[in-house]
C-alpha cells in the first residue's frame, strides 16, 4: 500500500509540474506576442533556433491526452544525493547519512539544460537527470536564484 502510494504523489508531482510548466509557456508566449527573441548570455555563443510557428489558439484545440503526447517527453525526473549530519543522541554520536531528494524539471533546450527548483538540488553533492525512455544522466548546477526558488541544471 505504501509503494503505491509513493507512485501517486510521483506522479501528482510530475502531472502539476508539467501542468504548471505548459500554463507558463502558454502565457509566456501570449505575453510575448509570439516573438521568439532572446539575446546571448555574456561570453558565451548565443544558439539560435527558430520558435515553433503555434498559435495559442491552436494548443487550445489539443486534448489533453494529445498534449501529454507531445510534451511528456521533456519532463523528467531528478534526484539529488545529500550528506546531512545527524546530531548525537543520549544513546549514539553524531553521524553522517545520505539523502536522496526527488523532484522534477523539464527540459528547456537542446544543450540539456533543465529547469527545476532550487529546493530540489539545494546542497546536493550528486545530481541525476531521468528522462522518459530511461535513461539517466550526471547533471550540474548551471544557476540558481533562491528568491524564486527557479535553478537551471545541464545533462
Amino acid at each position: 500500500m505504501r509503494a503505491s502510494s509513493t507512485k501517486i504523489t510521483v506522479a501528482l508531482v510530475v502531472a502539476a509540474t508539467f501542468a504548471g510548466a505548459l500554463a507558463g509557456a502558454i502565457a509566456g508566449f501570449a505575453l510575448a506576442g509570439g516573438s521568439g527573441s532572446s539575446s546571448p548570455e555574456r561570453g558565451a555563443a548565443a544558439e539560435v533556433t527558430a520558435p515553433r510557428a503555434v498559435s495559442v489558439a491552436a494548443r487550445a484545440d489539443l486534448t489533453p491526452e494529445e498534449l501529454y503526447r507531445r510534451d511528456a517527453p521533456s519532463v523528467v525526473l531528478i534526484t539529488a544525493t545529500d550528506t546531512q549530519v545527524v546530531p548525537p543522541t543520549f544513546f549514539s554520536p553524531p553521524t553522517k547519512e545520505q539523502v536522496g531528494v526527488l523532484g522534477s524539471g523539464f527540459v528547456v533546450d537542446r544543450r540539456g539544460d533543465i529547469l527545476t527548483n532550487v529546493h530540489v538540488i539545494q546542497g546536493a553533492s550528486r545530481i541525476r537527470v531521468g528522462f522518459s525512455s530511461g535513461a539517466s544522466y550526471p547533471a550540474k548546477v548551471i544557476g540558481a536564484d533562491p528568491s524564486t526558488d527557479v535553478a537551471v541544471v545541464r545533462v
